[in-house]
């Protein structure tokens, strides 16, 4: 008898509702997938159907909650599902009325816990008050069991967080069975950041997938890659730049997190910097490989600040150019020095003189290398000569150091870091 009636309820609730099922069209992802130095080509990613019957509850015709109180938006909601309002209705009331944002989602239907039917995700926003003065929300997970829904994962309203946003649902464990990736999103005056979560049904609660910070990468791009070879997908984090003047000119960096049977997490498998576009970032390349002892790379690194016409000189424009040029060029001798070219060296001071005399801008840096040369050839020491740059550069931090500082989102030198002592 219990059979016959959740088939009755069943019937009754598609004829009046559309079977009020929820199966968005899922978009193919790239067939080609990198990650790490591994290309996999695959075909196109296409969602497992998980297919379930609607929550076997008679239909009513309860009055929407308001939404008004943040601490009671669970029990309302339970009680209005409960009551057989219609799961269609109340996301069209949640986009309409608890949301600023049109394209965000505002819930999921789904089989979460396999059981045959439908479950639902919901995400609420809070409005800021004087004691959350910042956007904030919750996330909602209400199971149908036992022919009623149950909250099961509430978080809270006033949590630190930020606001939680539904960025996808599908099989990102490769195991056949669905997982959500929700993102906590809080920003500040010019960016923003968010914390990735994949919660999965572990049989009595939802669990965290997810292993590592991604809120620190500013203004996120989320990307999502598969499947791989064992059926997971990676999901790559793009942090596009900091919305600050002050920052300066920012590299983009792509993070990417992929599934490890093993620990049962998803670990970040790749961290890559974007390929240079701004001078001042070619130099940092240049300046790593050199403390690396990777000269070869460095010198290519130097030269390109020194002639590239196609970098972006960001603000500082053509006096800036002019300035990291200098720098590369001493930097360019200090190599030189170690690697026994002193003819090379003689020449990269030359250079300086004739290009940055006595009361042209940025002599400090010809004034730099003369230091550094005279005491290498008094003393025959390469740590001596560089002491006596980082000297010269305490004492003269405004012509050396400050044309080389791009923002607080980029590189501070220091005087240590004009001649680095850590390869000798």
């Amino acid at each position: 008898m219990k059979l016959r009636k959740i088939l009755l309820f069943i019937a009754i609730t598609l004829l009046a509702s559309g079977c009020n099922r929820l199966n968005p069209s899922t978009p193919e992802i790239p067939a080609t997938v990198v990650i790490g130095d591994l290309t996999q080509t695959q075909a196109p990613y296409v969602a497992p159907t998980f297919s379930a019957q609607v929550c076997p509850i008679p239909p009513g015709s309860p009055d929407l909650p308001s939404l008004n109180n943040p601490h009671t938006w669970a029990p309302d909601i339970l009680a209005y599902l409960n009551a057989g309002g219609f799961v269609s209705s109340l996301l069209d009331h949640i986009q309409a009325s608890n949301s600023t944002d049109p394209s965000a989602k505002a819930g999921e239907i789904l089989d979460l816990n396999e059981d045959g039917f439908e479950d639902l995700v919901l995400v609420l926003k809070q409005a800021p008050s004087e004691l959350t003065p910042l956007p904030s929300g919750s996330l909602l997970i209400f199971l149908c069991s036992d022919e009623a829904f149950r909250a099961v994962y509430v978080t809270s309203p006033a949590s630190e967080a930020g606001l939680p946003k539904l960025q996808a649902a599908r099989d990102f464990t490769g195991d056949g069975h669905p997982e959500l990736l929700t993102l906590w999103e809080s920003c500040g005056a010019h960016t923003c950041f968010a914390q990735a979560e994949i919660l999965k049904w572990n049989g009595s609660g939802f669990e965290n997938l997810w292993q590592g910070r991604s809120d620190d990468l500013p203004s996120p791009d989320i990307e999502l890659q598969g499947p791989l070879a064992d059926g997971s997908t990676a999901i790559s984090i793009t942090a596009r730049g900091i919305g600050s003047v002050g920052a300066g000119p920012y590299r983009e960096i792509r993070r990417t997190w992929t599934w490890h049977p093993e620990p049962g997490r998803f670990e970040v498998s790749e961290e890559a910097l974007a390929n240079p576009k701004y001078r001042i970032h070619v130099l940092h390349d240049a300046d790593q490989a050199a403390l690396e002892g990777d000269y070869e790379t460095a010198t290519i690194g130097y030269l390109r600040v020194m002639e590239d016409g196609t970098l972006d000189d960001w603000s500082s424009g053509e006096d800036g150019r002019a300035a990291l040029r200098a720098y590369a060029a001493f930097r360019q001798i200090v190599i030189d020095i170690r690697t026994g070219n002193t003819a090379n060296a003689e020449n990269g001071l030359d250079f300086l003189r004739a290009a940055y005399p006595p009361g042209s801008p940025h002599h400090s840096y010809a004034a730099l290398a003369e230091r550094f040369w005279e005491t290498y050839k008094i003393e025959g020491d390469l740590r001596e000569a560089c002491l006596a740059a980082q000297s010269y550069t305490l004492n003269n931090p405004e012509n050396i150091l400050e044309p080389l500082y791009y923002g607080y989102a980029n590189r501070t030198y220091l005087a240590a870091d004009i001649c680095p002592l850590d390869n000798e």
